[in-house]
């Protein structure tokens, strides 16, 4: 265990009021915004949003970018540091072990962390590979107290209206919550009991870069966000984890149905070979 927070009060917060604003704008710690997702997910795209200016390294075949790049920016009044971090699973466990050190690192700074995991919507489902990265993040990490942290989630990249609609109505943080639990007790390898707060829905739109489309929502999403102290493990991960879950759910998606009760669908993604997936149906 490496506790990166040792002089700090336990479960020590930054409630998003102005008597705070003194500590976040001229103060150590600073506020940090972290998203956590796999290569291409959109990371990077989004942060800019918020006001950084990161490129995408993505490139098939190729990996991300190998380094953490941090941004501070002015958000409604607040100084706040944009922090963009690598992917975790690629093709070989070199690069993604590369990768889980990396990340674990990104905790070394003096900061109060808001924490986001950005997937990849695919007709509906939420990929093996960003399942396995979600449960292997949320072990590694929580408050200095030992209590759970709270993520947001970004769903991005979702294709048409018909799609969102059904995303909205069903794809609430408590029936992840639900499903991911349910998941969890397939596996024993990986844990998914992550504690979510929000979830935020973005619809696909070629225009969203030049015209800065998402601005608002994501500063919304980020200022309803307590910050909080964090301590962090070494973050471990291999190919297998994903190969596992595959294995677990092989023939049959977790789903989401309106009652909120989970059940068993046969469904498959046709983007995803040999995937395990959670779908929002």
């Amino acid at each position: 265990m490496v506790d990166l927070n040792e002089r700090v009060v336990a479960n020590e917060v930054i409630p998003n009021t102005v008597a705070n604003r003194s500590i976040m704008l001229n103060k150590q710690p600073k506020v940090a915004v972290m998203f956590f997702g796999n290569m291409g997910v959109g990371k990077s795209m989004l942060l800019s949003q918020l006001g950084g200016r990161f490129v995408s390294r993505f490139a098939m075949l190729e990996g991300v970018t190998k380094i953490v790049e941090e941004n501070e920016v002015d958000i409604e009044g607040q100084r706040i540091v944009l922090v963009d971090t690598p992917g975790l699973y690629e093709y070989d466990d070199k690069s993604t072990k590369a990768n889980c050190k990396i990340l674990t690192k990104a905790f070394k700074k003096d900061y109060y962390y808001k924490l986001f995991f950005v997937v990849e919507s695919c007709s509906r489902v939420i990929s093996p590979e960003d399942l396995a990265l979600m449960a292997r993040v949320n072990e590694a990490i929580c408050q200095v107290d030992g209590s759970k942290v709270e993520f947001g989630i970004i769903i991005n990249k979702i294709r048409g209206d018909a799609e969102f609609y059904e995303y909205k109505q069903r794809a609430t943080p408590e029936t992840l919550e639900h499903s991911l639990g349910k998941l969890g007790e397939r596996t024993k390898a990986l844990s998914f009991k992550i504690k979510i707060k929000s979830v935020l829905l973005l619809k696909y739109d070629e225009n969203a870069v030049e015209h800065n489309l998402f601005h608002e929502r994501l500063v919304s999403e980020v200022m309803n966000h307590t910050a909080v102290r964090v301590k962090v493990k070494a973050i471990h991960a291999v190919s297998n984890d994903i190969n596992l879950l595959w294995k677990i759910t092989e023939g049959i998606l977790i789903g989401i149905v309106s009652s909120g009760v989970v059940a068993g669908i046969a469904l498959k993604c046709a983007p995803i070979a040999a995937a395990a997936v959670l779908a929002i149906i």
